[in-house]
């Protein structure tokens, strides 16, 4: 579950320095990022985690949310990449979160 440390109605977007990175590298910085103990993302981050996972209704909800830090289970990050990896694969769902 994702939830937010704020309730701001805002419609705006701040960079992030995660933009510039392929789909490639910003995958492993999600991998690496959900080890960390405070492990955190923006919505857009989080949409584009989703996008790349495939999981377009999911991240629909992340494209117009203010900045903020989402609270992550570093878990669902980690079942979210391992489904990137096994539908690269060709295994089909991994029976993580997607």
């Amino acid at each position: 579950m994702i939830t937010s440390t704020m309730d701001n109605e805002n419609d705006f977007y701040l960079p992030s320095p995660t933009d510039d990175l392929t789909d490639e590298e910003f995958i492993t910085y999600c991998d690496a990022h959900s080890d960390m103990p405070r492990c955190g993302m923006t919505p857009a981050q989080t949409h584009r985690l989703l996008m790349i996972a495939g999981m377009h209704g999911s991240a629909e909800q992340y494209l117009y949310m203010p900045p903020t830090v989402l609270k992550h289970v570093s878990k669902a990050i980690k079942g979210i990449i391992t489904d990137i990896y096994a539908r690269r694969r060709g295994d089909g769902n991994s029976g993580g979160t997607g």
